[in-house]
């Protein structure tokens, strides 16, 4: 009987270790090794700061939900699909590398499950012919910090759902199908962001929300920021410099989506079309709120209500455009009568009633 007592207690302790084999916090390196899974126990787990596992997606499975995977050398570390909560972080001076191929998911980092949290710092992801760079898709929170994303084909950070917050964080260098952020659902917030050379800045529709602070767009082939259907944004402290197309664009759409955006001390200059555009399709009316803010050297109109577009204009100054203001027939555009509207080259007025003095 006490045999059989001590052969159950081993055979339950073994369980217990290969049901613990997972550690709060792993390492991946370039001189590291991925084990095979059935390898890792308590009395030998896998992916330690001794034993350093190569990719991060055999760290993540050796990881606790909650804990934290982090890469101790300069290398690449490959795409890694993340369900559990969890940090990824490079070391400090480290170069910890994602390259996405043409094959396979197309995507660095992808993210899902309803209760998953993920943080990753101070990664570098870029693509080599790969679709998204950080896939975020019903999943319920994700923070982003020193990261530096470039070359993708269709967006640099994609959310789908969920709360998102990126911060010191650079996006760069898409095709002309590419944006920086595409952001179909869910609440976002970025902080002193980079954009630069993508197709458009940052796209948000549905029903989606973004607050955009101190950061940076420029050189975007088309838009720096898009507002479409009910969606809503909020910048403050951003400059958007030579867009292609507009700098804002605001568009509700023929369901009666409607979309607003607020721009509080911010600088929209040098766009080949509007600085920024209010615009929509009956019954769908958007609308762009504009104080404290700098709009010159656009190439159409500083600020422009067109089919159902509104827009309302306190304290700016709005000069060097095309147009100061363009009013299309049918739309408003309202004013505190407070904006310096001058030095614009065709007109610093044109279209309806003299905008100047509707309130």
């Amino acid at each position: 009987m006490m045999r059989r007592i001590l052969i159950a207690l081993a055979l339950t302790a073994l369980g217990v270790e290969h049901a613990s084999a997972a550690q709060q916090r792993t390492f991946v390196s370039g001189n590291g090794v991925d084990p095979n899974a059935s390898a890792c126990t308590v009395l030998v787990p896998c992916c330690t700061l001794s034993a350093p596992c190569r990719t991060f997606a055999t760290a993540v499975l050796q990881t606790l939900a909650g804990g934290e995977v982090v890469a101790l050398d300069s290398a690449g570390y490959g795409p890694v699909s993340i369900s559990q909560s969890v940090t990824i972080v490079a070391a400090s001076g480290v170069h910890a590398g994602i390259s996405v191929p043409a094959t396979g998911t197309q995507q660095g980092i992808d993210i899902s499950g309803s209760a998953t949290i993920v943080t990753l710092r101070g990664l570098t992801i870029n693509s080599i012919g790969g679709g998204v760079g950080i896939n975020f898709v019903n999943a319920k929170a994700l923070t982003v910090e020193r990261c530096h994303l470039f070359g993708f084909s269709s967006a640099g950070i994609f959310q789908f759902g969920g709360a998102m917050v990126v911060r010191d964080t650079t996006i760069s260098d898409g095709p002309l199908s590419a944006d920086g952020v595409l952001i179909y659902a869910g609440g976002a917030t970025l902080d002193r962001v980079a954009i630069s050379r993508t197709y458009n800045g940052v796209e948000v529709y549905g029903t989606a929300a973004l607050a955009m602070r101190v950061s940076t767009i420029n050189d975007v082939s088309n838009d720096g920021v898009v507002a479409v259907e009910s969606s809503s944004v909020s910048l403050d402290g951003v400059t958007i410099s030579r867009a292609g197309g507009s700098g804002v664009r605001a568009a509700g759409d023929a369901f009666g989506g409607k979309s607003y955006v607020q721009v509080i001390r911010s600088q929209i200059v040098g766009a080949g079309m509007y600085g920024l555009l209010s615009t929509g399709t009956s019954p769908g009316a958007s609308q762009i709120h504009v104080s404290d803010s700098l709009v010159a050297g656009n190439g159409s109109a500083g600020v422009s209500t067109v089919a159902t577009g509104q827009a309302t204009i306190s304290g700016n100054t709005i000069v060097r455009n095309s147009t100061g203001l363009f009013v299309d027939f049918g739309t408003l555009l309202h004013t505190f009568q407070n904006n310096q509207v001058r030095d614009n080259t065709a007109a610093n007025i044109n279209g309806g009633t003299d905008p100047l003095t509707r309130n």
